[in-house]
């Protein structure tokens, strides 16, 4: 199937569905959730704990939002928690361009959260890792909450996008379209002859 995008009566995009339907939430969000790092107000709404900042960047250290599939993708989520003690958790959900969840974590994977017994900004980072996510949008979903509860405060739509321009699967068009993520996993065999 094939698509048309148009941007005030010319053609943008002509090509496959879901290149097309990637281009023109790319092309719409683009402008509206450009800014990284995303710094928020200070507590506005008198919440026990909140999002202080978002990021993405390279292991280099500099904000990005465009990233080579060969590249680990650093997130950063810094939290203020403002009253102690509510067993807080933190947790973030990478989602496609058509919003469906890809995977999620929290902090509360492997152990107690850093949020409980501490007052403060508190800063969390994980490693999104190289040759996982295929070429395309994504969109961080990032949330506090009280364990067993609801969220305290949350954002959605931190946008980076993959790209791959140079490997042998892009060459030679390998990754599927109806595969929700592309690990590069290496293939052995005990075949002598």
């Amino acid at each position: 199937q094939k698509i048309i995008v148009l941007d005030k009566g010319e053609i943008a995009f002509k090509g496959n569905t879901q290149d097309g339907i990637d281009y023109y939430l790319g092309e719409i969000i683009q402008n509206k959730f450009s800014q990284n790092p995303l710094i928020f107000e200070n507590n506005p709404n008198n919440k026990p704990i909140s999002i202080h900042k978002l990021g993405i960047r390279k292991t280099s250290g500099e904000y990005e939002s465009q990233f080579e599939h060969i590249d680990p993708v650093e997130v950063e989520f810094w939290v203020n928690v403002w009253e102690v003690g509510k067993n807080y958790f933190a947790a973030a959900h990478i989602n496609n361009s058509r919003g469906e969840c890809l995977f999620c974590t929290n902090d509360i994977d492997f152990a107690e959260s850093l949020l409980n017994g501490s007052k403060g900004i508190i800063k969390y980072s994980f490693t999104i890792p190289s040759r996982l996510l295929k070429p395309g949008i994504y969109f961080l979903e990032f949330a506090v909450a009280v364990y067993g509860g609801h969220a305290v405060d949350s954002y959605v739509g931190l946008k980076f996008e993959i790209i791959d321009y140079s490997s042998r699967r892009a060459e030679k068009r390998l990754y599927w379209k109806n595969a929700f993520i592309a690990p590069e996993i290496v293939w052995k065999t005990d075949n002598k002859g």
